[in-house]
């Protein structure tokens, strides 16, 4: 045997060897960033094991590109906005996460409890999705309290770490099923220019007083799901803004959206077509559990609440609507939207203090989350 055949063989050797840690290394790189979404873990009984999505998104800040100048410059203009809007720090910050360059093609290893699991590739817009099976004893220091945490590692010589979290939640209990703008969060959103002012130029502002409704949900048991037709790019701002006013923890659900392929001005659709499979979704998933659907007047929660609550009457404990300005709203609106919907389980609110309906729930909190 030659010695050039021989170091063949041996370089063979080695690389089946190392094999598996190649795989398992990280790819992440010092110019690319990673969002780890929180999502809601189950429990498979069949397989003694919780279920884990996992969901993120890769990307690479594009500061300067002829692109990225074209689409403020239109945006600017859609606006009547200054050149020297370009400058806040709000706006700055927002936009640009609209501007990226999405990494396609990524595996990346996730560290989850004991476990690390190699991840399906994120596609042509960043995200990647899976479900990693880890088994209670395997979960072991990542549990804190209901939640799991996981981490992914950028490359080596990188000290970053990007970390996410999964709630471990139960077959049995109660959760809100919430949406965000004009619910939690002032937004406008029937009046489209008023809609990007707040979402590009303003610091979120909390609706007064559904904060303290939550919280005090929140101390009953209740489990808190997030559902918004805006896109994922601001989620990192959403969150904050969540957690800054006092709302409770809990799992996102939003729109994949890239500016490349529309533009910022059709960021906000309609949520008749988004909303529905992903509040079924949860119904699916978790087929014991019982929800509170939370929204408002401003587009159609109210008749994709009516229809969930048609289709599922014993999973529905409530609807709430807050009730907001939609020129489009006729007397009769609510009337024929809930009809078939007993008018013990629908509530329309001006005042989130009207919301002061606990007690008539505390008999169906389950004794754990």
């Amino acid at each position: 045997m030659s010695i050039t055949r021989t170091s063949k063989i041996v370089f063979l050797i080695v690389l089946i060897l190392l094999l598996p840690f190649m795989v398992l290394a990280s790819n992440v790189k010092k110019d690319e960033n990673l969002i780890l979404f929180p999502t809601d873990a189950w429990f498979d009984k069949a397989r003694n094991s919780w279920m884990v999505p996992v969901h993120g998104w890769i990307f690479e800040p594009e500061e300067n590109s002829y692109w990225r100048k074209a689409v403020l410059e239109a945006f600017a203009a859609k606006l009547n906005m200054e050149p020297e809007t370009f400058q806040k720090q709000i706006f700055n910050k927002r936009v640009r996460m609209f501007l990226v360059d999405n990494e396609r093609w990524k595996s990346l290893p996730l560290l989850a409890g004991k476990k690390t699991f190699k991840l399906k590739r994120s596609g042509a817009d960043g995200h990647f999705e899976d479900i990693v099976t880890i088994s209670e004893e395997d979960i072991g220091p990542g549990r804190k309290k209901n939640w799991l945490c996981f981490q992914i590692a950028a490359k080596q010589g990188d000290p970053r770490i990007f970390k996410g979290y999964a709630r471990l939640l139960s077959d049995k209990g109660i959760s809100v099923i919430s949406d965000i703008d004009d619910t939690i969060k002032e937004s406008h959103v029937t009046d489209k220019k008023q809609l990007l002012i707040n979402t590009f130029l303003k610091e979120f502002a909390p609706v007064p007083g559904m904060a303290e409704v939550y919280k005090r949900w929140e101390r009953a048991g209740y489990a808190f799901h997030y559902l918004s037709a805006s896109p994922w790019q601001l989620y990192p701002f959403l969150s904050k803004f969540v957690q800054k006013t006092g709302f409770p923890d809990g799992t996102w659900y939003m729109k994949l959206f890239r500016a490349k392929d529309l533009t910022l001005f059709d960021m906000f659709v309609s949520s008749e077509q988004f909303k529905p499979p992903f509040i079924i979704s949860l119904f699916e998933r978790y087929p014991e559990r019982q929800f509170i659907l939370v929204g408002d007047s401003g587009e159609s929660d109210p008749e994709i609440y009516a229809d969930i609550a048609r289709k599922y009457p014993d999973r529905v404990i409530h609807i709430f609507i807050r009730k907001v300005f939609n020129p489009k709203d006729k007397p009769a609106r609510f009337k024929k939207t809930f009809k078939d919907v007993p008018e013990s389980k629908w509530t329309i609110f001006d005042d989130p203090g009207d919301l002061n309906l606990l007690p008539k729930f505390l008999h169906l909190v389950p004794t754990k989350i």
